[in-house]
């Protein structure tokens, strides 16, 4: 079990919120040690901070990061000396870790933690960002299923416009196309491309329409391409529901999306 020595103001710990940092941190398998008079005013900082950091059965060391730990200049000064010992007598990837239960000064955080890892309470998996610094792990970023085209609506002049285009690469839709069901009521008004993010519905492009092979879907087709930087632009006759298809070419592909996923 990895051992953590946990330094703190004994301010911050009147209503035990440094108590429920210690209790998070046991429950993902640290072994946390601190002293219950740490950082008090008037009192040395180095022979504190030396104790948790000079025990060879020290894993890694954390300061809980508040104002009334980081609050005065001399305070700061001596942090940071104490800091610069711990890391030439542990050496440099001596885990150093910084947890911040509330937005600070960025000048108040001293360089050596700074530079490092730190977490905020408002995380929810801080507790766990912290283990894995302790442990020298690398974090473990969940890893979401990403759509390989952007959709998401726009109000420009007084009306909503549909952005779409391919998230990256050399990847090309040509004719860029947008569908609707024949059986339903909503009809495609107008298509025009333009750049990624900044809606626009002047210019001039050819266009066309048709519909699927199989005669569910109506097409409208901008014959110009339509890639990472360039984004179609849509308009309906009515506010957008229900599904639509897009895409265009054989690399292209075509894609059905529920409106309603649509970020608006």
């Amino acid at each position: 079990m990895a051992k953590l020595w946990l330094t703190y103001a004994w301010k911050d710990n009147q209503d035990q919120d440094v108590d429920h940092v210690v209790q998070e941190l046991r429950r993902v398998g640290l072994d946390v040690a601190f002293d219950r008079a740490h950082i008090v005013p008037g009192q040395r900082l180095w022979s504190q901070i030396d104790k948790g950091i000079s025990d060879p059965k020290t894993d890694g060391w954390a300061i809980l990061a508040t104002e009334n730990s980081l609050s005065s200049e001399p305070c700061l000064e001596e942090l940071a000396y104490a800091l610069d010992r711990a890391l030439r007598t542990r050496g440099a990837d001596f885990p150093l870790i910084g947890i911040f239960p509330a937005p600070i000064d960025r000048a108040m955080i001293p360089s050596a933690i700074a530079t490092r890892l730190y977490v905020h309470l408002r995380q929810s998996n801080w507790a766990r960002l912290v283990a894995d610094g302790v442990e020298k792990k690398r974090p473990t970023a969940a890893v979401q299923n990403v759509a390989p085209f952007v959709a998401r609506m726009h109000s420009f002049n007084g009306q909503e416009v549909l952005e779409i285009r391919p998230r990256s690469g050399r990847w090309w839709w040509y004719p860029a196309v947008v569908g609707v069901p024949k059986s339903g009521t909503l009809k495609v008004k107008s298509v025009m491309p333009g750049p990624s993010g900044h809606p626009t519905l002047s210019g001039m492009v050819s266009t066309g329409s048709g519909e699927s092979v199989d005669g569910q879907w109506s097409y409208m087709a901008a014959f110009h391409a339509v890639d990472a930087l360039t984004a179609l632009y849509v308009t309906f006759d009515r506010p957008l529901e229900g599904q639509i298809s897009f895409g265009g070419g054989e690399e292209g592909g075509m894609y059905f999306v529920d409106s309603v996923s649509i970020p608006r």
